[in-house]
């Protein structure tokens, strides 16, 4: 569900960033067209009053290509955010799967329990008082010798 509603707010950005372009274009149009009419056209005050209007309209039009470029940016913000909590999320599901893939090659029981309720505690975000795990060394008989003697 997460990938479909990233591919579709890209899709947003794309159209908002390819209406931009197209509001733009035409708006510069209109503005270029403005002009022309009023140099070259224009002989009465309301000819030049029209090509006002007209150099007006392309300049909204410009405003709103504007405001689409403005919206497609946020778009992709969003989206670049949106990207690294999934990759965060993805991340943290492979470490806990591989954490319960290693608790449950534990032979010890008791050991694996609390290796268990650590990793709850920690998917929690909760601390669970006196809860202390042996060290890990690179000598299991020594950590199980260390595990009796407590």
């Amino acid at each position: 569900m997460l990938i479909d509603y990233y591919a579709h707010g890209l899709t947003q950005a794309r159209r908002n960033s390819f209406a931009s372009l197209v509001s733009a274009g035409v708006g510069i149009s209109i503005v270029i067209a403005g002009a022309a009419y009023a140099i070259f056209w224009a002989r009465t005050s309301a000819g030049v009053s029209a090509a006002v209007v007209v150099s007006l309209s392309g300049a909204i039009t410009n405003a709103i290509g504007a405001l689409f470029h403005r919206q497609a940016n946020r778009a992709l913000a969003h989206m670049e955010s949106q990207t690294q909590h999934l990759r965060e999320d993805m991340r943290t599901d492979r470490e806990t799967r591989k954490a319960v893939e290693l608790i449950d090659e534990v032979a010890d029981p008791h050991l694996r329990d609390k290796l268990r309720a650590g990793v709850v505690l920690q998917l929690a975000r909760a601390e669970l008082p006196g809860l202390q795990l042996p060290e890990p060394s690179s000598n299991g008989a020594k950590s199980a010798e260390r595990d009796k003697a407590t």
